[in-house]
């Protein structure tokens, strides 16, 4: 097994890493990485059991925190910004707690390293009871998610992780089954023995419930030189729904 975390290399200058969510890939941070390039060099990462990287049993912060810290390594990197959304945030804060002297700065989209409720049991129900058998192409399988997801918009995005496999059938790109068994470890909190000093920002849809107000409480106490901003009009998926305002957000902080 090749245990190298798939990436996408680009741009010139300092090291920044981008960390996708909770079914995404690389690819959803290609709105923002295309305005990064000119002035960093961009290292977009499929997380493991996401995209083209490894599949694993094993499924929580630390050892993805661990993963990450294996990627610089082979990149010949000392250190490097980060930026990470929701389920990669998260990643992003437990490596600055366990590797604080491999990171530069820190950027985490919509996330607080709370512990947050299991609120993704439809959605893990509706696809592992989806008969892929049945489905000729995407577009029956988004239609056939629609009996337990209503949203049309979160239906596209899962289907994004169908691919078609040598027997010319769908299949699911990322491991499933081994997210789905270890659901719970990705609704922990992140493990922080003591705060995190490295500069960091924290961005908020303003649209989303991700950050509440007593988090903002938390993130502070626990990322003392921490700011947060909120772009008004966004969902959880705020580089996805404003990649020109996080795009700029994140050059102003690192540059």
């Amino acid at each position: 097994m090749d245990l190298k975390l798939n990436s996408r290399q680009a741009g010139v200058g300092p090291s920044v890493v981008l960390l996708h969510g909770l079914f995404a890939s690389l690819s959803s941070w290609l709105g923002v990485s295309r305005r990064l390039t000119r002035y960093f060099t961009i290292y977009a990462v499929d997380l493991r059991n996401h995209g083209d990287s490894f599949h694993s049993t094993d499924f929580n912060y630390p050892v993805m925190a661990e993963d990450l810290k294996i990627f610089l390594d082979q990149q010949k990197l000392n250190r490097a910004h980060l930026v990470g959304h929701s389920l990669g945030g998260k990643v992003a804060m437990q490596f600055a707690a366990d590797f604080p002297q491999r990171l530069s700065r820190l950027v985490v989209v919509d996330m607080a390293p709370r512990h947050y409720p299991p609120a993704l049991e439809d959605i893990f129900e509706a696809m592992l009871s989806l008969d892929l058998s049945q489905c000729a192409d995407r577009a029956t399988a988004v239609a056939a998610l629609g009996k337990r997801i209503p949203c049309l918009m979160t239906r596209r995005f899962l289907a994004k992780n169908l691919v078609y496999g040598g027997d010319g059938r769908l299949k699911w790109r990322i491991a499933l089954g081994d997210i789905y068994t270890n659901r719970h470890e990705i609704y922990r909190a992140v493990c922080l023995d003591r705060p995190v000093e490295h500069r960091s920002l924290f961005i908020q849809g303003g649209d989303s419930d991700y950050i509440l107000p007593p988090d903002q409480v938390l993130i502070k106490n626990r990322f003392p030189n921490s700011r947060m901003v909120v772009v008004g009009g966004a969902g959880h998926f705020v580089h996805v729904d404003a990649p020109g305002k996080v795009s700029g957000m994140v050059l102003d902080f690192l540059r």
